[in-house]
């Protein structure tokens, strides 16, 4: 199966995210970004690391805190990077299509790419991008939705629906079908790991690491290396 998009081009895109990102619309907590830092094996001096579809630049900030990394960001919303502008404290952005970006090959020992792969126009070309920029012995963090999520299923079996999302442009696939985006555009999976949010109380976050299937998780985290 071939994961496709529906959104119309690039000036569609960008609109979309102008007004979310003007919005406020996308919130995740700094536990979130502490969270996916944590999954980079971090080490040496004279990193580069690189947030596609950096938005206002909240993993950016938390990346700048973590070492001597040396941190940049692309989006393609003008506002989010106008935002990231304020909100940063060295990380050099651009406003840059994913599927295009103007780095030379090899350049980044860490990437991530969170949430914003399935809305991007070709994905698969966004995947070698990755593959393309990201070193030998470096790591690409990416975090996809699941089609399968257990909440949309039982939606699905209430009401006959699945539950509302509040972004236009998004694709869901499989488990199976994210593997298979990845390993054919370049990218080999190291790890897989579920997200279902981070909670407050021990016991709800319990619940969700242990009971909850990878199959059945809100989203689906891949580490990656270069094929």
């Amino acid at each position: 199966m071939t994961i496709q998009s529906n959104i119309k081009g690039l000036k569609d895109l960008k609109e979309t995210y102008d007004e979310i990102y003007s919005s406020d619309e996308i919130k995740e907590t700094e536990a979130f970004y502490k969270w996916i830092a944590g999954k980079f094996g971090l080490n040496g001096s004279n990193k580069k690391f690189l947030d596609i579809g950096c938005g206002t630049g909240a993993q950016l900030m938390v990346m700048e805190a973590a070492g001597s990394l040396d941190t940049f960001g692309v989006d393609i919303s003008g506002k989010g990077i106008e935002i990231a502008r304020m909100n940063v404290n060295g990380s050099r952005l651009a406003i840059a299509n994913a599927e295009e970006m103007p780095f030379k090959d090899d350049s980044f020992n860490y990437i991530a790419n969170l949430g914003s792969l399935e809305h991007f126009i070709h994905p698969d070309k966004a995947v070698r991008e990755i593959s393309r920029l990201v070193t030998a012995d470096g790591q690409a963090i990416i975090m996809v939705p699941n089609v399968f999520y257990y909440k949309d299923i039982w939606a699905a079996y209430k009401t006959g629906n699945r539950l509302y999302r509040n972004q236009s442009h998004e694709i869901f696939a499989t488990l199976k079908e994210w593997k298979n985006l990845f390993e054919e555009n370049g990218l080999s999976i190291t790890k897989t790991v579920k997200y279902n949010g981070i909670s407050k109380s021990f016991v709800k976050q319990w619940f969700k690491d242990l009971l909850i299937p990878l199959t059945l998780s809100y989203h689906f985290v891949f580490i990656c290396r270069k094929r």
